[in-house]
């Protein structure tokens, strides 16, 4: 039965995308899109990948109320009744829906030792912490994954002292291989960010970092950046599925038929188990998916993992399911450029990573792309090889492809 009345929980770039996708799918019903903070919903990655400048909007005001989307701000929802389908708000307001999209994201890892630090998750966060910034106010940032290493690059461009207190040997050590997160990281080094690797926490307060060593690490602003949870409350105190994130099938449908989710928050059916995606272009994928799900179009959308990063003048690009300890082979290119790849046990390439200089990596990432969603067996010696270009690699793969069929 096509629904009437769709209610979504969370106006990040999942929530948001689902609500427009809904339109565009043809959907007449009511929209409304319930968003906690009072904003009207913006760019997240912006947040880290731009500290301290406004965020762009996802969508103009004047784009909302020509769709026809209602859009709730400042509204925390107090419960699902699922039995009469309705979400309740803290004001007791009660919203009708046929159904529920759950796109609720997640919130900061704050362990307890850190619970009065500076955390960036939301644009209140960003003016909460540097709208009284003074020019040489040293920061540290207590994380060195990619939220952290963001945060450093833009704020030591900006003449700002910045330091990394980062407890693994090195950065960036779930989201990159080694060979590229050392780019990363030596060119941080070079433009003045303070290391601290292998850096053990014993103590923090509001003007200092203490490292097991004994070792003083001075600070005006502490961030703290080590991580996030899946906001899974209101969906586990609903009774629905949850293990560390909302449980879904491949249409994104939870444990009630009635209930969807998307984002970050949840957790959906991979090769070998489950998984959850914290990205953007992952975050748009899915809000799509799950908008034409709730009204019963089928057909299923392969979840890749892929992100980029700007630092300093650096760019990185990731793209698949790479396993950071498994063999990687390397392509070098243009302007001192370098993209990795990973086969599987098929020889079908399953991840590619790159860093350059610019946009210098971008049209063979592009390809490495279409690569990993084709499922082109490539030889390795011809991927590391840069005699021949990655689109005649990838030509020569749809070819036999089609062959073998």
């Amino acid at each position: 039965m096509t629904p009437s009345r769709v209610v979504i929980i969370g106006a990040g770039v999942a929530g948001t995308t689902a609500a427009f996708e809904l339109r565009k799918q043809g959907f007449e019903g009511k929209v409304c899109l319930i968003g906690a903070e009072d904003h009207w919903p913006y760019n997240r990655t912006e947040l880290s990948k731009n500290t301290g400048t406004p965020p762009n909007l996802l969508y103009s005001e004047e784009a909302f109320a020509e769709a026809e989307i209602e859009f709730r701000h400042g509204a925390m929802v107090r419960k699902i009744d699922r039995a009469n389908k309705f979400v309740q708000l803290q004001t007791e307001d009660t919203i009708q829906y046929d159904r529920l999209l759950l796109a609720t994201g997640a919130r900061a890892a704050v362990p307890g030792v850190f619970r009065n630090l500076a955390v960036l998750r939301t644009r209140d966060d960003i003016d909460a912490c540097f709208a009284d910034l003074k020019s040489q106010d040293r920061l540290v940032i207590i994380g060195g994954g990619l939220i952290g290493t963001e945060i450093a690059a833009t704020m030591v461009q900006r003449g700002f002292p910045v330091a990394i207190v980062e407890q693994q040997p090195r950065l960036l050590t779930r989201a990159l291989p080694e060979e590229i997160a050392g780019r990363l990281q030596a060119n941080l080094a070079e433009h003045g960010v303070d290391l601290h690797l292998g850096a053990k926490i014993a103590s923090v307060d509001a003007q200092k970092v203490v490292i097991e060593t004994g070792a003083e690490i001075q600070a005006d602003r502490i961030i703290l950046a080590i991580g996030a949870r899946p906001d899974i409350d209101l969906a586990a105190g609903s009774g629905l599925s949850v293990d560390d994130g909302i449980l879904v099938n491949d249409g994104l449908q939870t444990s009630d038929s009635a209930i969807y989710a998307a984002g970050d928050c949840c957790r959906f059916p991979a090769a070998n188990g489950t998984m959850r995606l914290e990205a953007w272009q992952p975050a748009i994928d899915m809000g799509q998916l799950a908008a034409r799900a709730m009204l019963g179009k089928t057909g299923s959308r392969r979840l890749l993992p892929s992100f980029w990063t700007d630092q300093l003048d650096l760019h990185v690009q990731s793209v698949g399911y790479a396993d950071q300890d498994g063999k990687w082979l390397k392509r070098a290119g243009k302007s001192g450029s370098l993209i990795m790849f990973q086969l599987d046990g098929a020889s079908r390439l399953q991840a590619a990573v790159g860093v350059g200089p610019g946009m210098s990596i971008g049209k063979d990432m592009r390809i490495a792309h279409h690569m990993i969603t084709s499922e082109a067996v490539i030889d390795a010696a011809d991927l590391e090889s840069s005699k021949t270009s990655l689109k005649t690699l990838l030509k020569e793969a749809s070819l036999c492809s089609t062959e073998r069929h």
